[in-house]
């Protein structure tokens, strides 16, 4: 999990795009199947699928970090 940089949705899921052709390109797996982009004031509820349990708390302490800022 990462804070995405300030940028459209549409460009970091380009960019997740081609890094997995890259990686599959080479004969590597990459870490992660997919992403997800979700904003921090709907959270993991917005997601389908599972996901782990951490996750929550992780989206509220970015959430709270942006609201002071």
């Amino acid at each position: 999990m990462f804070l995405a940089p300030a940028c459209p949705a549409g460009e970091l899921l380009d960019r997740y795009a081609r890094l997995v052709s890259t990686e599959t390109g080479q004969g590597r797996e990459p870490e992660f199947d997919r992403i997800a982009l979700i904003r921090p004031t709907a959270g993991p509820a917005e997601l389908d699928g599972p996901h782990v349990d951490y996750l929550a708390p992780v989206v509220r302490r970015y959430a709270d970090t942006a609201a002071r800022a």
